[in-house]
């Protein structure tokens, strides 16, 4: 990106010295048009470059995915096999070489227009700045940790398109719009300029055309002829593009070539998609945020208590008057009805009960009840292992090292060790522990293998009675957070799981 810019300054500040009335064919121009060569060259390798590494990558992705073979040697000829690859390359390559310089002359709209090779290819270097995507790609991208990693977990490519959304999702997605919006208007503005101008008018013209009559008289749209000046103003010409691009057009400035009239096609059509992006960023910049949207709730719900006692004064204010003075009531209280006064009170009172829990936004609400689900998950797997010295995060299919595994079937920990336990431990089940423990003789040692105190062989029954029961309000909460069953064992109370055992019940 920066070869390229680069090289475009120089293309820039070259055609600005011919409108200077500098000579195209001098020496300064060479020594422009020669950095001019040799950033294009600079960036067309670094082009080679970056699409040589996107290979390499894919086949290390490839061998880490699938177990191909890396091989870091890519050819040159593999590399250009990418259709892409030249596309950007002719991009890039679009520039004037030192010694080079005539005139190319064509009729637009019933007018003669003579234009310098020079000034066409340094408004085709302008197409150079999509390089600056390539870094505002990297902007957007750059802070993620591990995105390739968790690309190649997820199936998640963080490309153009991610980063365009993720720039459209953030707080900062008007500013990224306007920038984009007024750089726009500077590259299709200074276009605008380059394409009205006739090379005729300026010093150093060589074509013999350039005699002719209609090279500098030139006619309108509507029919009227005009002696043809070049507006060397460059804001004339941003003030065009602006006001095509917001659909405004005033008609003070009117294009006269063809090439001219593109560039206001391509504006409107531009001006029309920044429009819609910068109402989308707008009505992202709308919505309640989660702490203002339990403010607004707390907020509604003391509204609903003083509205609640606006109302039970007038409920009051009219009983008594009915029942004392019928014929003096207020122009307000004869109409008032009681019935809709008493629902409007009842609405007021249920906003009143209402929890500061209960005024988040639905998405802390489900990122409340996942929380509280894990946490339940803990602490079963807590009690187990204080009871019978079990560590379930061990049991558990696919884990070996006493992490938590990733599991998405719905049961709590409690079922998933108790189905797996007889078959890792068939001599010592979790059964014949908790049984044990059950038993009215009590043993002479603990589940995790050390003596047990006189306090713990006296109450092994209450231990086990307290478990059960916390085993099940446990799991009846997981049900009732998550809306769903947590196994398909049936949930029974607290005296059958003492008969059987208390885990694999749970």
């Amino acid at each position: 990106a920066i070869f390229g810019v680069a090289g475009l300054v120089a293309g820039l500040i070259q055609i600005e010295m011919h409108y200077a009335g500098w000579d195209p064919r001098g020496i300064e121009a060479d020594i422009l048009k020669g950095f001019n060569s040799l950033f294009t060259v600079l960036t067309v390798l670094a082009i080679f470059q970056i699409y040589w590494h996107q290979l390499l990558w894919d086949r290390v992705l490839k061998h880490l995915t699938r177990g191909h073979p890396l091989d870091a040697n890519i050819p040159m000829k593999l590399v250009m096999m990418n259709k892409w690859l030249w596309l950007e390359v002719c991009v890039v390559l679009l520039h004037c070489p030192p010694k080079v310089s005539f005139e190319i002359p064509m009729y637009s709209v019933e007018n003669l227009v003579v234009y310098r090779i020079e000034m066409i290819l340094a408004n085709a270097n302008i197409f150079r700045l999509y390089l600056l995507w390539w870094v505002f790609k990297e902007f957007m991208v750059g802070d993620l940790p591990m995105r390739h990693t968790i690309s190649a977990f997820t199936r998640v490519k963080f490309e153009s398109l991610f980063a365009m959304k993720r720039a459209m999702n953030s707080w900062n997605s008007v500013y990224y719009v306007m920038c984009g919006w007024a750089l726009l208007i500077l590259i299709y503005g200074y276009m605008h300029r380059s394409f009205e101008m006739t090379s005729c008018l300026l010093p150093g013209s060589e074509s013999l055309l350039c005699a002719m009559p209609e090279a500098a008289m030139w006619v309108s749209a509507s029919g009227g002829e005009f002696d043809k000046v070049n507006d060397m103003y460059l804001w004339n010409a941003w003030w065009f593009t602006f006001i095509t691009m917001t659909t405004v057009g005033y008609g003070d400035i009117v294009p006269h070539t063809h090439l001219g009239r593109f560039i206001a096609v391509m504006s409107c059509f531009t001006g029309i998609v920044i429009q819609s992006l910068i109402t989308a960023a707008l009505a992202n910049l709308m919505l309640f945020s989660p702490q203002e949207y339990s403010g607004l709730h707390v907020m509604e719900r003391e509204k609903c208590r003083e509205n609640m006692r606006e109302i039970a004064a007038d409920i009051i204010q009219l009983w008594f008057r009915r029942r004392r003075h019928p014929k003096n009531l207020t122009r307000k209280q004869k109409g008032m009805d009681l019935f809709v006064l008493k629902r409007e009170f009842n609405t007021c009172k249920r906003g009143t009960l209402l929890e500061v829990d209960d005024c988040v936004s639905m998405s802390a609400k489900i990122e409340k009840i996942a929380a509280r689900t894990k946490d339940i998950d803990t602490l079963v797997d807590s009690v187990a292992f204080n009871l019978w010295g079990v560590n379930l995060a061990t049991m558990r299919p696919g884990t070996s090292d006493g992490k938590r595994p990733n599991t998405s079937d719905g049961r709590s920990s409690v079922t998933r060790k108790a189905s797996c336990s007889s078959e890792q431990e068939p001599s010592r089940t979790l059964s014949s522990r908790a049984l044990s423990v059950d038993s009215d003789s009590p043993p002479s040692e603990s589940p995790r293998g050390q003596p047990l105190s006189e306090e713990g062989m006296a109450m092994p029954k209450e231990r086990t009675r307290h478990a059960a029961q916390v085993i099940y309000g446990a799991e009846q909460a997981t049900k009732a957070a998550t809306g769903a069953a947590a196994s398909s064992a049936p949930i029974v109370s607290p005296q059958r799981v003492l008969k059987s055992n208390p885990l694999k019940q749970a």
